[in-house]
């Protein structure tokens, strides 16, 4: 008779294992998709950061050739804003 209440023992620490193990992955895999929200969202962050500076480094340029531009028509000997 010993064998059945051991078997039941058994059983029951195996099915507890069991609901402690799926305990521990669903809250590993929790986190780790908590985790990897976080990353994304922080690379996200750093990318519009980047788009940021990048579009403000082609506004500049633009703005510096346009100056270029309207230095160059000026013809020689005639200073920018007089009246020639």
């Amino acid at each position: 008779m010993a064998l059945p209440s051991r078997l039941g023992a058994f059983m029951v620490g195996a099915a507890l294992g069991s609901a402690q193990c799926f305990y521990w992955l669903h809250t590993d895999v929790t986190n780790v998709a908590e985790a990897m929200t976080r990353k994304i969202a922080s690379v996200r962050l750093e990318i519009e950061e980047k788009d940021r500076v990048a579009g403000m480094k082609v506004s500049a340029i633009e703005s510096a050739t346009k100056n270029y531009r309207a230095v160059e028509a000026v013809p020689d000997g005639v200073h920018a804003g007089s009246s020639a």
